[in-house]
């Protein structure tokens, strides 16, 4: 009697395990390896389906687990609460993955004899790909009791997780992510192949299924724990998932799995509508929709604009806190676009767009001038806005104060472009002026404001202190007695101001009269040692009193006898440094060594002799020869 015929035989009897030992026994006979293999598959499905019809439940996913089933076939012995809906056979699946007849049978008594067995339990349907049979659950689909379905679910949640891990593999290997060297460490990779799974389009297909089925019986054995499978990358099916979740209230888990399906649209629609329902506490109100907008980068800039519109229709500090977030994300959008959204959407659009180019300018360093142009812009604005609506409000000397403090500190934006757009005939845009012109070098229009439209000299003081702070500081680094002349001249521009004034600004009575003689006494005494003193006084009248300019003379020759004695300092500083120069020197020159006879070089370790020698610090004699060798074994001394 042939091997073919016994196995038949003893799967006809449902002796498995002996069929199973007499093939396993028959290695070297007439089978060839991959039938012998696909044949011992085989009937180990069947043991398996065995198995699972006595309630063996944990011994049959193992089995199916260690034979690398099919899910669909392991599937269909579970009602569609598990299994999910029947469907037709693929027939262009079969006809393309399907193994031949001979491939997993190799004869046809023993085909209709396991047919044969299968009938007696369930309808066989089709031949899968991997050669194991499937089957419909018609007969057994309400068979099963609360219990028993519990018990059977468990355990088919080690089989799909193994199943899982293994379709994951597999789809890495087509998917290029794996190495060659990490193919090659997988011990399982026998079984992971085409013949067992199918090519890469039904291995997709089954990945879904799988997960899809993991996901009903986590939601049938412990619904609390179906949070760990949805959020990780997992293949579920979209509508099963989203209509199982609203069907039982589980929000938290749904917006789990649309985030990491990257599905945020679906998501932020679920939240809006909680939102405003305010059926679940925690999910009402707006907050929730803002802290999964905190959660998106660049990649998702159209949504985040198109969702963050209604919490910022409620309040606009939520705009805040996505687009001013130190975050990641929030720093990765892009800041044109914010900055369009924000100009154009809001509500409030001016105030929300001066905080965001603030964020992005003193906080995240942007230093692009279009956007510190576009702030500067934008303070103009809102201070004409200000200006016209709140004449006497506080507000107004905010907003010029705002103003103000951006120009002065940013050194980005265009200021001819800027001076165009001051009106010239509101006085609360003099300063501003000021400040504009200043940037450009023009120190005489700038100081002309504060002198003769303002009236405030003091801040015309502050202004030529400022600019002869900043220029010495010039001095300082890249000395230039051009640089030192220029600080001076700002001095002398003002107090030409004061003398001298351009005709459009003299009163038309009188040469004194339009003096601003007590201004002027007063720059002489507070910085008159940044003038000359020769200049000064060609510009003061000749009927000014001399005990006047007592301040002014004391200041100047104390700050020329503070630079003498400070050049005396220097002078004497730099003598004592000659001297301790040359002493150092001259004790390198007296510096002396002995080479006797029998002295070698610590290089070569040649005598010394008559040759060209090279002393160090450390008193060594080298040749001179040998001097970098030596150098680099003592670390270069």
């Amino acid at each position: 009697m042939s091997i073919e015929s016994q196995v038949a035989e003893l799967i006809r009897r449902s002796q498995f395990d002996d069929a199973i030992t007499l093939i396993q026994s028959s290695a070297g006979d007439s089978f060839d390896a991959d039938v012998r293999e696909n044949q011992l598959r085989v009937v180990k499905a069947l043991k398996a389906e065995s198995l699972f019809d006595q309630n063996r439940f944990k011994l049959s996913m193992q089995l199916f687990s260690e034979i690398s089933a099919a899910p669909e076939r392991v599937l269909q012995l579970y009602p569609p609460s598990i299994s999910g809906p029947k469907r037709d056979s693929n027939k262009r699946d079969q006809s393309t993955h399907q193994r031949s007849a001979s491939a997993v049978l190799t004869s046809a008594s023993l085909r209709r004899l396991i047919s044969t067995q299968a009938s007696d339990r369930r309808t066989v349907s089709s031949t899968t790909s991997d050669g194991l049979l499937s089957r419909t659950l018609d007969e057994i689909e309400d068979g099963f009791d609360g219990i028993t379905l519990h018990n059977a679910t468990i355990h088919l949640i080690s089989y799909l997780t193994d199943t899982r891990r293994k379709l994951s593999r597999l789809r890495q290997i087509n998917s290029g992510k794996l190495s060659q060297l990490d193919i090659e460490k997988l011990s399982e990779l026998d079984l992971l192949s085409t013949d067992t799974y199918g090519p890469p389009e039904l291995i997709e297909r089954r990945a879904v299924l799988v997960d899809t089925a993991l996901f009903r019986s986590y939601i049938l054995v412990n619904p609390t724990i179906v949070g760990s499978l949805l959020r990780l990358p997992n293949c579920c099916d979209t509508d099963v998932v989203s209509s199982i979740l609203r069907t039982r209230s589980r929000w938290t888990d749904l917006l789990d799995f649309y985030y990491w399906k990257s599905y945020h649209a679906d998501a932020l629609k679920l939240l809006r509508d909680l939102g405003e329902s305010g059926k679940v506490p925690e999910l009402s109100g707006p907050r929730p929709t803002v802290s999964y907008l905190q959660r998106l980068d660049n990649k998702h800039l159209e949504v985040i604009l198109d969702f963050i519109k209604w919490p910022m229709s409620i309040n606009e500090v939520y705009g805040e806190h996505v687009f001013l977030e130190r975050s990641p994300q929030s720093e990765s959008l892009s800041r044109d676009k914010v900055l369009k959204f924000l100009a154009t959407e809001t509500t409030s659009s001016r105030e929300l767009a001066i905080k965001y180019l603030n964020h992005i300018i003193f906080t995240l360093g942007e230093q692009s001038p279009d956007f510190h142009n576009e702030l500067a812009i934008l303070y103009l604005e809102q201070l004409k806005h200000d200006g016209y609506n709140f004449a006497y409000d506080p507000r107004v000397q905010l907003s010029l104060d705002n103003l103000l403090e951006f120009l002065e500190k940013s050194t980005q934006y265009r200021p001819e472009r800027l001076l165009g757009l001051l009106p010239r005939d509101l006085s609360l845009f003099w300063e501003p002026r000021a400040v504009l012109l200043s940037k450009i070098g023009e120190h005489k229009r700038a100081l002309e404001i504060y002198v003769f439209n303002m009236k405030d000299y003091e801040k015309a003081q502050k202004y030529c202190a400022d600019v002869f702070r900043k220029q010495h500081y010039q001095s300082l680094t890249e000395p230039s007695a051009r640089a030192d002349n220029e600080a001076k001249s700002v001095f002398h521009i003002l107090l030409e101001l004061y003398l001298r004034p351009p005709l459009q600004y003299s009163h038309g009575v009188g040469y004194e009269s339009s003096l601003n003689l007590d201004a002027a006494l007063s720059l002489l005494s507070t910085h008159g040692a940044h003038l000359s003193a020769k200049d000064a006084l060609a510009l003061l009248p000749s009927t000014i009193k001399v005990s006047t300019l007592y301040a002014f003379f004391y200041g100047h020759l104390r700050a020329t006898f503070n630079d003498v004695a400070r050049g005396r300092v220097s002078t004497s500083l730099r003598k004592a440094e000659l001297v301790r120069t040359q002493e150092n020197l001259l004790n390198v020159k007296n510096r002396s060594v002995m080479v006797e006879d029998t002295r070698v070089c610590p290089v070569c370790l040649k005598r010394l002799g008559n040759s060209v020698v090279a002393v160090f610090p450390n008193n060594a004699v080298v040749h001179y020869g040998c001097t970098r060798q030596y150098k680099d074994q003592i670390g270069g001394i």
